[in-house]
């Protein structure tokens, strides 16, 4: 091979092995680091499953949606969400109705801003309402389990908001159930709501 031809090869083969090269690094996908949530605070709006279930039977005395608080150890999120209402009448006793939520949550993946966690939340409704002669009923409490499956998406360090779907299973005594309305039996729902659900948002103090 003349010396020309040899040289044209070589530079021919160089540009190819640095197109090659480049082009590896492009397409290669950029390392990130999964978001860590370990230490956060915050606070924002949070709907329980519960909330979205509708069994036909009874009408519920509250909506479990309401103000949330979350704080993180780790992948372990703690969560807290409340809920009340009242209906003042002159010369009447207090109509009211709420609920308290407590919950933990595990995140099983991580990524750069989303997390995807599991767990476990307890809803207890409480009810007292006034009848037509403006006497005050029995004082009503129900209790619900909800196993969230729960996408977070941070838009920021500061901001993020979520969805939950899954089972929710509501126990439902002799007196009706705040949560769900209904007597005498135990509810079951999967998945209640499908993906319209479950929706929330935090502001992370920290």
């Amino acid at each position: 091979m003349s010396e020309p031809r040899a040289a044209a090869t070589s530079r021919i083969a160089g540009a190819l092995i640095v197109a090659v090269s480049t082009l590896a690094v492009l397409v290669a996908p950029a390392p990130a680091r999964a978001y860590s949530v370990d230490g956060k605070v915050g606070v924002g709006y949070e709907e329980t499953l519960i909330s979205l279930a509708d069994g036909g039977v009874g009408t519920p005395d509250v909506r479990a949606a309401g103000l949330g608080g979350w704080i993180y150890i780790g992948d372990l999120g703690l969560e807290l969400i409340l809920g009340l209402r009242t209906l003042l009448l002159s010369g009447q006793p207090i109509d009211l109705a709420g609920f308290v939520t407590a919950g933990a949550h595990y995140n099983v993946f991580r990524a750069p801003r989303v997390n995807l966690s599991a767990g476990l939340r307890v809803d207890t409704g409480f009810a007292r309402a006034i009848d037509g002669n403006g006497n005050a009923t029995a004082f009503r409490v129900g209790v619900a389990l909800e196993v969230p499956l729960r996408a977070v998406y941070f838009l920021s360090e500061q901001f993020s908001i979520s969805a939950s779907v899954g089972p929710v299973v509501a126990f439902n005594g002799s007196d009706a159930n705040p949560l769900t309305g209904a007597r005498n039996s135990t509810s079951l729902s999967l998945f209640s709501g499908g993906f319209s659900g479950g929706l929330g948002f935090t502001v992370w103090l920290r």
